[in-house]
């Protein structure tokens, strides 16, 4: 059996590390071929790779293969080729995120440059009502509706779907949600997970240091809920003498990361909190073995699964998830739950206790790693992912 995989494959690109791993190890069952649009700055694989244009005429090539997959995100500048050629050639689609609205909103006013064609593809799929909310926002009346929490009401992951031979989502919560718009079959399968790349716990029982370490990772974003946290380790001594933040991704969303910065600023928090920006690979390993608990917050939660949290649970810490979407199918055992509606609350309840019980910290920690091996292990997502070629095949 022969599989042409299309996917991003740029170091700076989870989707990317994702298909290495799930890839590598389908190929120990079938042949897979990667099809990458990138030429630099590409992640290392043994798998044969084919470099694409979204010009090309790839029928013929593609004739060759008995499935193609397609890996669709929410970021343009990584998936425009893929979600192109997937127009052409009907595959299967793995649907990495909940809410594609930012990728076809680029797709149709920075790269078609067609704000009506936007338009009429938002009108088609939630009707006139929901249309005057774009109107708005484009003449300025309400905030961007591509900026607010009412963009999960507008998710678009319609159009990346559309025509689809089958549908691979990374959680119950996204497989439920594409049921209610797409006709055809639809599987979840949990990202696999690539032991080497995740450093090894430490799972000591020595004391802790002084200052537990904090750490968040990703793209520094409101939905990321930063300035949440920053409120509560401002506002709370006894919790900002204990803790050192350190925050790590890309900065390019300038109004929030001012918004933090002012942040800082008001609660004092220069010599407690540090934005490193976007770093390499082996800068975020070391912090990631270095933390003593994880802040993964989301609202709202506008991807399918997160390999963010996977590499968390996998490192065997305690992290804080808000109790969301595919956060929410998660044992309450193995990450500690956020609710949106007491947040800032929650949060200073969740870090007070972390900080007061280090063997609870420990404990949960090794709950996660243990759920994380079994449930996001290759095998099984190799499995689940031949079963659905299997049954396409009928």
């Amino acid at each position: 059996m022969k599989i042409a995989w299309f996917t991003p494959f740029s170091t700076k690109s989870a989707i990317g590390y994702y298909s290495k791993t799930a890839a590598e190890h389908l190929s120990k069952y079938c042949e897979v071929d990667l099809f990458l649009f990138e030429k630099e700055n590409i992640i290392d694989t043994s798998l044969k790779k084919y470099f694409f244009t979204k010009d090309d005429r790839l029928q013929e090539t593609l004739s060759a293969y008995d499935f193609i997959v397609y890996n669709l995100g929410n970021y343009p500048p990584f998936h425009l080729d893929i979600y192109e050629v997937s127009r052409k050639v009907k595959g299967i689609v793995i649907l990495h995120d909940f809410v594609m609205h930012h990728f076809f909103l680029g797709y149709y006013l920075n790269y078609k440059k067609n704000k009506q064609e936007y338009r009429q593809e938002f009108l088609s799929l939630y009707g006139p009502e929901a249309l005057k909310y774009v109107d708005d926002s484009f003449s300025g009346k309400i905030k961007p509706i591509w900026e607010s929490e009412q963009i999960i009401q507008f998710p678009f992951f319609e159009k990346a779907i559309e025509g689809a031979q089958a549908v691979i989502t990374h959680s119950h919560f996204h497989r439920e949600k594409v049921l209610e718009r797409y006709p055809g079959k639809v599987k979840t399968l949990y990202f696999p997970f690539d032991k080497q790349s995740i450093p090894a716990p430490e799972l000591d029982a020595s004391p802790p240091a002084s200052k537990l370490l904090l750490l968040t990772f990703g793209d520094v974003n409101p939905n990321k809920r930063i300035h949440q946290v920053l409120k509560v380790i401002g506002m709370n001594n006894t919790i900002k003498e204990k803790v050192e933040y350190v925050i790590i991704g890309s900065l390019n969303h300038r109004p929030y990361v001012g918004q933090l910065n002012r942040l800082l600023q008001k609660y004092r928090l220069g010599n407690i909190v540090t934005l490193l920006g976007y770093q390499d690979d082996s800068v975020l390993l070391y912090y990631i073995k270095k933390a003593d608990i994880f802040i993964n917050l989301r609202y709202p939660a506008i991807e399918g699964a997160s390999d963010s949290l996977l590499k968390q649970l996998t490192a065997g810490k305690p992290s804080l998830v808000t109790d969301t979407g595919f956060y929410s199918e998660l044992p309450s055992d193995v990450v500690v739950k956020i609710e949106i509606k007491q947040e800032m609350k929650n949060i200073e309840k969740a870090l007070r206790f972390l900080i007061q019980h280090h063997h609870i910290r420990k404990e949960i920690g090794l709950k996660a790693m243990n759920f994380a091996e079994q449930k996001f292990n290759p095998d099984e997502y190799c499995r689940g992912f031949l079963e659905l070629l299997t049954s396409l095949r009928k």
